[in-house]
């Protein structure tokens, strides 16, 4: 494997500092530039009363991971490093690392398309598959909370955006031409969008099988794109389709950023604040 292209632990702490400041430097709960330093090193909001240090209340600081130990495993995550192989190489438990990449990939998707429609109050994804394990198949897709998401090319890029009121049960109800791709489910192209892309679970994906098409769609004749996200996603086992938006996310920005380091962007991510309820 190629070594990790990773910052000195300094060097680091200052991107992430920087980051923090130009993704809200002020008070992280109400966003006051009121604020003034404490002689600990932390600061107070002059408005609404509130502690905090540089970290507090953005998606870094998840977790049991000290800052240094964020910087080796973006690094990791930066070269495509699997969850088991990260942890041994930081001598941390798998579930850490598990917890640390999947915060990674929880700071792209709300990069990509917000959070206040997507996670909840512990600033986990929403799970869409309701409760009625004793209803019938049609009752369960009915009450489907998959979110819709488009796809759009420009420039070259292609973006996730997320399809506002708009959920899996009602695509699945219109006439526009569906196809089955893993655990998606996605449309031809759709009011100048590429594609209109939802996850399924198996039950819902076999009992509309009959109004999927085998025919090419839009999203089939993107240049490259299809492939490499089927190449990337190839590696991960047994994920569930509640996921797999966070991993979408993910290929998509890698597609995005092929031919450049990914270590600035997820710094970003990762340094915004997430709202109140997902704290």
């Amino acid at each position: 494997m190629p070594e990790i292209a990773a910052c000195d632990a300094n060097t680091f702490r200052h991107l992430v500092e920087d980051a923090c400041k130009s993704n809200g430097g002020g008070c992280p709960r109400c966003q006051c530039d009121r604020i003034y330093a404490l002689k600990d090193g932390r600061s107070r909001c002059a408005e609404c009363g509130y502690t905090f240090h540089v970290l507090s209340r953005r998606w870094i600081n998840r977790g049991n991971l000290p800052l240094e130990a964020w910087g080796e495993l973006l690094g990791h995550f930066e070269e495509g490093r699997n969850v088991n192989q990260t942890a041994r190489a930081l001598g941390v438990k798998y579930d850490t690392a598990h917890k640390a990449y999947g915060t990674i990939r929880s700071a792209i998707l709300a990069d990509m398309c917000g959070f206040e429609d997507l996670f909840d109050e512990r600033g986990e994804l929403i799970g869409f598959c309701p409760n009625m394990e004793h209803e019938e198949l049609q009752t369960l897709c009915e009450g489907c909370r998959s979110n819709v998401f488009q796809i759009v090319s420009a420039g070259g890029r292609v973006f996730l955006a997320l399809m506002p009121r708009i959920k899996a049960r009602d695509v699945l109800a219109w006439p526009l031409p569906k196809k089955q791709w893993r655990c998606f489910i996605h449309t031809d192209v759709y009011q100048g969008r590429d594609a209109l892309i939802f996850a399924c679970c198996k039950k819902g994906r076999e009992l509309f099988n009959h109004h999927f098409t085998s025919d090419s769609l839009h999203l089939d004749r993107e240049s490259g794109l299809k492939e490499f996200v089927d190449e990337w996603l190839a590696q991960f086992r047994a994920i569930k389709p509640e996921a797999y938006p966070l991993y979408l996310a993910e290929a998509l920005v890698r597609y995005n950023m092929r031919r450049k380091r990914l270590l600035p962007y997820l710094i970003r991510c990762l340094c915004q604040v997430v709202p109140e309820r997902g704290v």
